[in-house]
Protein backbone atom coordinates (compact mmCIF):
# COMPACT_ATOMS: atom_id res chain seq x y z
CA UNK A 1 0.00 0.00 0.00
CA UNK A 2 1.32 3.51 -0.50
CA UNK A 3 1.31 6.79 1.74
CA UNK A 4 -0.20 8.58 -1.15
CA UNK A 5 -3.74 7.03 -1.13
CA UNK A 6 -3.84 8.20 2.08
CA UNK A 7 -3.48 11.99 0.67
CA UNK A 8 -6.43 13.91 1.75
CA UNK A 9 -7.43 16.87 -1.45
CA UNK A 10 -6.84 19.45 0.70
CA UNK A 11 -3.23 18.20 1.74
CA UNK A 12 -2.79 16.84 -2.40
CA UNK A 13 -3.17 20.72 -2.87
CA UNK A 14 -1.08 21.48 -0.75
CA UNK A 15 2.00 19.11 -1.96
CA UNK A 16 1.42 19.67 -5.57
CA UNK A 17 1.42 23.90 -4.85
CA UNK A 18 5.14 22.83 -2.95
CA UNK A 19 5.97 21.21 -6.17
CA UNK A 20 5.37 23.95 -8.12
CA UNK A 21 6.75 26.73 -6.06
CA UNK A 22 9.93 24.06 -5.87
CA UNK A 23 9.87 24.63 -10.20
CA UNK A 24 8.87 27.84 -9.99
CA UNK A 25 12.32 28.98 -7.72
CA UNK A 26 14.74 26.98 -8.73
CA UNK A 27 17.67 28.49 -10.76
CA UNK A 28 17.10 28.45 -14.97
CA UNK A 29 20.41 27.53 -16.83
CA UNK A 30 20.79 28.35 -20.46
CA UNK A 31 23.41 25.46 -20.69
CA UNK A 32 20.91 23.30 -21.18
CA UNK A 33 18.71 24.25 -24.16
CA UNK A 34 15.67 22.00 -24.09
CA UNK A 35 15.98 19.39 -27.30
CA UNK A 36 12.31 18.12 -27.41
CA UNK A 37 9.06 20.12 -27.69
CA UNK A 38 6.25 20.24 -24.94
CA UNK A 39 4.02 17.20 -26.58
CA UNK A 40 7.36 15.02 -27.52
CA UNK A 41 8.03 15.29 -23.63
CA UNK A 42 4.20 14.53 -22.80
CA UNK A 43 4.75 11.39 -25.04
CA UNK A 44 6.99 10.06 -22.01
CA UNK A 45 4.72 10.36 -19.49
CA UNK A 46 2.14 8.27 -17.90
CA UNK A 47 -0.73 10.48 -16.43
CA UNK A 48 0.07 13.79 -17.67
CA UNK A 49 -1.45 14.90 -21.31
CA UNK A 50 -0.71 18.29 -20.80
CA UNK A 51 -3.77 19.87 -18.99
CA UNK A 52 -3.66 22.93 -16.56
CA UNK A 53 -5.60 21.05 -14.03
CA UNK A 54 -5.89 17.72 -12.19
CA UNK A 55 -8.17 15.69 -14.71
CA UNK A 56 -10.84 13.71 -12.59
CA UNK A 57 -10.09 11.08 -15.25
CA UNK A 58 -7.36 10.06 -12.76
CA UNK A 59 -7.35 6.36 -11.12
CA UNK A 60 -7.22 7.07 -7.38
CA UNK A 61 -4.10 7.91 -6.21
CA UNK A 62 -2.67 8.98 -9.10
CA UNK A 63 -2.92 12.99 -9.09
CA UNK A 64 0.34 13.15 -7.74
CA UNK A 65 2.13 11.20 -10.43
CA UNK A 66 0.12 13.60 -12.92
CA UNK A 67 2.00 16.37 -11.13
CA UNK A 68 5.21 15.38 -11.29
CA UNK A 69 5.25 14.90 -14.56
CA UNK A 70 3.88 18.02 -15.58
CA UNK A 71 6.53 19.38 -13.27
CA UNK A 72 9.12 17.79 -14.89
CA UNK A 73 8.42 18.50 -18.76
CA UNK A 74 8.75 22.18 -17.01
CA UNK A 75 11.80 21.51 -16.13
CA UNK A 76 13.01 19.95 -18.84
CA UNK A 77 11.77 22.59 -21.28
CA UNK A 78 12.67 25.39 -18.84
CA UNK A 79 16.40 24.04 -19.38
CA UNK A 80 16.37 23.59 -15.12
CA UNK A 81 19.37 23.16 -13.55
CA UNK A 82 17.51 21.24 -10.77
CA UNK A 83 16.86 17.93 -12.74
CA UNK A 84 20.22 18.13 -13.49
CA UNK A 85 21.62 18.45 -10.65
CA UNK A 86 18.30 15.08 -9.65
CA UNK A 87 19.68 12.97 -12.31
CA UNK A 88 23.91 13.26 -10.82
CA UNK A 89 22.89 12.58 -7.13
CA UNK A 90 20.81 9.78 -8.17
CA UNK A 91 22.93 8.36 -10.44
CA UNK A 92 26.12 8.70 -8.27
CA UNK A 93 24.45 7.40 -5.53
CA UNK A 94 21.80 5.39 -6.24
CA UNK A 95 23.46 4.16 -9.78
CA UNK A 96 19.89 4.79 -11.09
CA UNK A 97 20.83 4.43 -14.43
CA UNK A 98 21.40 0.73 -13.84
CA UNK A 99 18.54 0.34 -11.06
CA UNK A 100 16.18 1.24 -13.49
CA UNK A 101 16.46 0.31 -17.63
CA UNK A 102 15.55 2.71 -20.02
CA UNK A 103 12.98 -0.43 -21.31
CA UNK A 104 10.21 0.89 -18.73
CA UNK A 105 9.83 4.10 -21.33
CA UNK A 106 10.55 6.84 -18.50
CA UNK A 107 13.10 9.16 -19.02
CA UNK A 108 16.04 9.02 -16.16
CA UNK A 109 15.44 12.64 -15.30
CA UNK A 110 11.68 11.87 -14.51
CA UNK A 111 13.23 9.05 -12.96
CA UNK A 112 15.25 10.91 -11.04
CA UNK A 113 12.49 13.92 -9.85
CA UNK A 114 10.49 10.01 -8.68
CA UNK A 115 13.16 9.49 -6.25
CA UNK A 116 13.62 13.00 -5.08
CA UNK A 117 10.10 12.70 -4.41
CA UNK A 118 10.17 9.06 -2.51
CA UNK A 119 13.04 10.05 -0.90
CA UNK A 120 11.10 12.94 0.62
CA UNK A 121 8.07 11.70 1.94
CA UNK A 122 9.87 8.37 2.99
CA UNK A 123 12.56 10.04 4.95
CA UNK A 124 16.16 8.31 4.44
CA UNK A 125 16.82 7.72 7.97
CA UNK A 126 20.47 5.61 6.92
CA UNK A 127 20.77 1.62 6.61
CA UNK A 128 21.57 0.03 3.62
CA UNK A 129 21.54 2.27 0.28
CA UNK A 130 20.91 -0.87 -1.84
CA UNK A 131 18.25 -1.75 0.31
CA UNK A 132 16.79 2.01 0.43
CA UNK A 133 16.80 2.01 -3.67
CA UNK A 134 15.49 -1.54 -3.77
CA UNK A 135 12.18 -0.12 -1.77
CA UNK A 136 12.28 2.66 -4.38
CA UNK A 137 12.27 0.04 -7.17
CA UNK A 138 9.48 -1.51 -5.64
CA UNK A 139 7.27 1.32 -5.09
CA UNK A 140 8.57 2.66 -8.89
CA UNK A 141 6.92 -0.43 -10.56
CA UNK A 142 4.12 -0.63 -8.02
CA UNK A 143 3.03 2.69 -7.66
CA UNK A 144 4.23 4.18 -10.47
CA UNK A 145 4.66 2.07 -13.66
CA UNK A 146 1.73 -0.79 -12.83
CA UNK A 147 -0.83 -1.45 -15.35
CA UNK A 148 0.24 1.40 -17.28
CA UNK A 149 2.32 3.19 -20.82
CA UNK A 150 3.66 6.16 -21.70
CA UNK A 151 1.84 7.66 -24.11
CA UNK A 152 4.50 6.89 -26.76
CA UNK A 153 4.53 2.59 -25.47
CA UNK A 154 0.45 3.16 -26.08
CA UNK A 155 1.35 5.14 -29.80
CA UNK A 156 4.41 2.57 -31.04
CA UNK A 157 2.21 -0.53 -29.68
CA UNK A 158 -1.06 1.09 -32.33
CA UNK A 159 1.44 1.67 -35.05
CA UNK A 160 2.29 -2.35 -34.33
CA UNK A 161 -1.11 -3.29 -34.22
CA UNK A 162 -1.99 -1.23 -37.54
CA UNK A 163 0.91 -2.52 -39.55
CA UNK A 164 -0.40 -6.37 -38.52
CA UNK A 165 -3.84 -5.84 -39.81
Amino acid sequence: MSFLQYLTPAILKHVCHCTQLIADFSTKSTIFAPIMTREELIFDCRYYNGEDEVPDSLPEGKAIFWDYERVWTGWVLEGCDRLQININHYSKVYDLPNLLHESDGTPLGLKALLFNRYEHWNCFMGGSIEKYAQRFKEWYFDQYVAGTKTHRQLLDRQQADDAHT
